[in-house]
């Protein structure tokens, strides 16, 4: 049975894993930024780090994260982690838009417009073996969509080198 874990715990947990292991600054990265919580709770636990790259779609997001954090590179695509254009972080965090697996949303999956985005987060941990990662997404993802959130923890486990375990009351793969 998982243990349940509040967002302050696991934060804490994060802020003696990286106030330890890193002399320097962080490289940190981040795809579906929206307003960048992992930037946010970075700088709220005053752990230096070097905001490598965003991704979001939106463009209002896009222009708040140049304001707040000032990103070496904002790309309005997912698709670029494709391309080649990221670099190795030290901690990468994505939260894949939520609507097709909230209950409060159309819970149509994968099959969903943007059902399947949380595959582009999963390539850039395979290409570019981020030190550590961290995937968000709503309670009912793993419960609801039990073959699709198993194909995503396959797809992240692919490189030998990652646990993958599940908090709740939110789903967070790291």
């Amino acid at each position: 049975m998982a243990r349940k874990r509040s967002a302050s715990c696991l934060l804490k947990e994060l802020e003696v894993l990286f106030k330890e292991d890193f002399d320097d600054e962080l490289i940190y990265g981040s795809m579906f930024s929206g307003m960048d919580s992992g930037a946010q709770a970075l700088q709220n636990l005053g752990i230096k780090f070097t905001h490598a790259f965003a991704i979001d779609s939106c463009p209002a997001c896009r222009e708040v994260l140049a304001m707040n954090f000032n990103p070496a590179q904002i790309f309005d695509d997912v698709k670029s982690a494709d391309k080649g254009e990221l670099c190795y972080t030290d901690l990468f965090q994505f939260s894949p838009p939520c609507t097709n697996y909230s209950k409060a949303g159309l819970q149509k999956g994968a099959q969903g417009k943007q059902g399947n985005l949380a595959k582009f987060g999963a390539r850039y941990v395979n290409r570019y073996m981020p030190g550590a990662f961290l995937m968000e997404q709503v309670p009912a993802y793993p419960n609801e969509f039990p073959h699709e959130a198993q194909l995503l923890m396959r797809s992240l486990k692919k490189s030998g080198k990652y646990i993958v375990k599940q908090y709740t009351p939110r789903c967070f793969f790291l």
